[in-house]
């Protein structure tokens, strides 16, 4: 079984739960992957105003994946981890390089 973690970023509560319903129901989709009970939630922080490395948030989801923690974070949409292209394909492959998907 892999274990799989939700990252969630939203300016608004009706955003949350429409975000992670949908990352949900993609996760039961896969009969080897089993959701664990820790989250990662950014409530009104701007993916353009703050740069990843500058996000507690996600510093703590790469220091949890770099502990062997979780096999998979799955996330709505990409830009829910960052607006600047760049940092977002860096965030990806430092995730990968920990062996997260």
């Amino acid at each position: 079984m892999k274990k799989v973690r939700i990252l969630l970023r939203v300016s608004s509560n009706q955003q949350l739960d429409v975000q992670r319903d949908i990352d949900k129901e993609y996760i039961a989709k896969h009969d080897d992957w089993i959701l664990d009970e820790k989250e990662y939630f950014e409530g009104g922080i701007s993916g353009y105003k703050n740069s990843v490395k500058d996000r507690d948030v996600l510093q703590e989801a790469l220091k949890d994946a770099m502990n062997k923690e979780y096999d998979i974070l799955v996330v709505y949409k990409d830009d829910r981890i960052g607006r600047r292209m760049w940092e977002i394909g860096a965030y990806v492959m430092q995730l990968k390089s920990y062996g997260v998907d």
